[in-house]
């Protein structure tokens, strides 16, 4: 982190200062002084500068341009030196579009690796992406990072289970299914899935929308309308929470 490192030796030459020129307890002021403030500085700069991109990128994704979109996620690469991770998430910005929008699953494949575990979505979506190629360990691994993370989210639960049901391994889905509702006892969607595949039923994924069917497993039933026009909200990009960058 380029910020903190400017920082640390801005408050080392201070420290070296005040304690050279008067006391200790100079020294001690003076280097936090000189730590604290230029992070302030630096992050309040930089933070403007992020701010004003993710809002270029929203109303690309609004209006459908999802190949500028994904410029202006790469062209915030350089932020990174000033804030840890950022790099990792745009990566999995960028592999939602490509995954869920672009219908590019291999493309999308490499970014959704990268993607910090809390981006629930791309996370999701890196599970799903093996399901499509029937790379059952890897799917149960993704999938199993994913929840550990975001034990709060429904769908994940919900999109594990679907999954392991599809490929025969009902005893794996009533399982997780079983974990998901002990996480979320409040959650009627997860309790109505369990039910229902108790009794031997096929739970629905459809009360799930848009959501849902951006995972590509299923297609939803629209008889004569054709692929839905992808459409997701802005703070739903990347994983149901809007990337935040705390403010200095």
């Amino acid at each position: 982190m380029l910020s903190l490192l400017i920082a640390l030796v801005i408050g080392a030459v201070a420290f070296t200062t005040g304690l050279v020129f008067f006391d200790p307890w100079s020294g001690v002021f003076l280097g936090l002084a000189g730590l604290v403030i230029p992070l302030v500085l630096i992050g309040r700069k930089v933070l403007r500068r992020l701010e004003a991109k993710n809002k270029e990128a929203e109303a690309h994704i609004s209006a459908q341009r999802f190949d500028k979109a994904i410029a202006v996620f790469e062209s915030m690469r350089p932020l990174g030196l000033w804030f840890p991770r950022l790099a990792a998430s745009m990566d999995g910005q960028i592999g939602v579009l490509k995954y869920a929008a672009q219908r590019d699953f291999e493309g999308a494949r490499p970014y959704l690796e990268k993607a910090p575990a809390k981006l629930w979505m791309a996370r999701g979506m890196l599970a799903a992406a093996h399901f499509k190629k029937h790379q059952y360990d890897l799917m149960e691994k993704a999938f199993e990072v994913a929840v550990a993370k975001n034990k709060e989210q429904g769908l994940l639960w919900a999109a594990y289970a679907f999954c392991e049901l599809k490929r025969g391994e009902k005893a794996k889905a009533l399982n997780v299914l079983q974990r998901g509702v002990a996480a979320l006892p409040a959650d009627a969607r997860l309790k109505a899935h369990l039910a229902s595949l108790e009794k031997g039923k096929k739970p629905k994924m459809s009360a799930y929308g848009a959501e849902w069917y951006s995972f590509h497993i299923e297609t939803p039933a629209m008889a004569g309308q054709g692929q839905p026009k992808f459409m997701p909200p802005p703070d739903k990009i990347g994983g149901g929470k809007r990337m935040r960058v705390r403010r200095m």
